[in-house]
C-alpha cells in the first residue's frame, strides 16, 4: 500500500469526523424518536459520505487511476445526496406549495446535473478540459451544487424562523457563519497548507461535520416544539 502524505493524512483522518458524525447524529435520532424518518435516513448519510471522504484522500490520493477516479466521484456523489437529503427533509416539514414544489424540483436538477457530470468528466477524460468548472483548487460542478444546496438550506431555515422557538432560531447564525467559514476553505486544493499548521481542506471537513450537528439541534428543538408536526 502507498504511504499518505501529510496533507492527505490529515484530509482522511479528519474524514472520520464524518463518518462519526453521521452514525453519532443517526443514532441520537432514533434513540430520542423525535425526528421523522426522512432526516433520520438523512444523518444516516451523512455516515456514507465519511466513508467516500475517507476514501478519496486515503485510497484514491496516493494510488491515482481508476481508484481516484471512483473515490473522487463517490465523494462529490455520495455529498450531492446528502445535500438533496436535507434540502427535501427541510421542505417536507412545511405544507406542500408551488414555491416548495419548485425548489424541490429545482435541487432535484442541480444535483442530478452535478452527479452527470461527475460521471462524465471521469469517464471521458479527453472531454475533462471542456467539462472541469474549476482547476488549481477552486470548486467543480458539483462541489458548487453542494455549496448551493446548503446555500438553499439556510435560507429555507431563515425563512421558516418564525414558527422555529427561540432556541432554535438562536443557532441559524452559528450555522450561518460556519456555512460561510466553510465554503472557502472547501475551495481550497486538497494540498493547500497555510502559517504551517491550517490545512484548509481538513477544517473544511470539520467544520462541515460540526455544522451537521448543529443542523441536528435545531431539527431537534424544531420537532420536540412540536411547532411543525413530523410526518413519517
Amino acid at each position: 500500500m502507498n504511504s499518505l502524505s501529510p496533507l492527505a493524512l490529515t484530509n482522511t483522518v479528519t474524514g472520520f469526523a464524518t463518518l462519526i458524525a453521521g452514525a453519532l447524529l443517526a443514532l441520537m435520532s432514533s434513540l430520542t424518536g423525535t425526528q421523522p424518518l426522512r432526516w433520520r435516513a438523512a444523518y444516516a448519510w451523512i455516515g456514507v459520505v465519511g466513508i467516500a471522504t475517507i476514501g478519496s484522500h486515503g485510497i484514491g490520493e496516493p494510488t491515482g487511476g481508476r481508484a481516484a477516479a471512483f473515490w473522487g466521484f463517490a465523494d462529490v456523489g455520495s455529498n450531492l445526496v446528502l445535500g438533496w437529503a436535507i434540502v427535501f427533509a427541510l421542505l417536507a416539514d412545511s405544507p406542500p406549495s408551488a414555491g416548495t414544489r419548485a425548489v424541490r424540483a429545482g435541487i432535484a436538477l442541480l444535483n442530478a446535473v452535478g452527479l452527470i457530470h461527475g460521471v462524465a468528466e471521469r469517464v471521458f477524460p479527453a472531454a475533462s478540459a471542456a467539462l472541469a468548472f474549476a482547476s488549481a483548487g477552486g470548486l467543480s460542478f458539483g462541489e458548487l451544487a453542494i455549496a448551493l444546496d446548503y446555500l438553499v438550506l439556510v435560507v429555507l431555515l431563515v425563512r421558516e424562523r418564525e414558527r422555529m422557538p427561540a432556541r432554535a432560531r438562536r443557532l441559524l447564525g452559528a450555522l450561518g457563519a460556519m456555512g460561510l467559514l466553510a465554503l472557502p476553505l472547501a475551495a481550497q486544493a486538497n494540498d493547500a497548507l497555510g502559517q504551517g499548521v491550517f490545512a484548509y481542506h481538513a477544517l473544511w471537513h470539520l467544520i462541515g461535520a460540526f455544522a451537521l450537528c448543529v443542523l441536528w439541534v435545531i431539527n431537534e428543538i424544531r420537532f420536540e416544539e412540536k411547532l411543525l408536526v413530523p410526518r413519517p
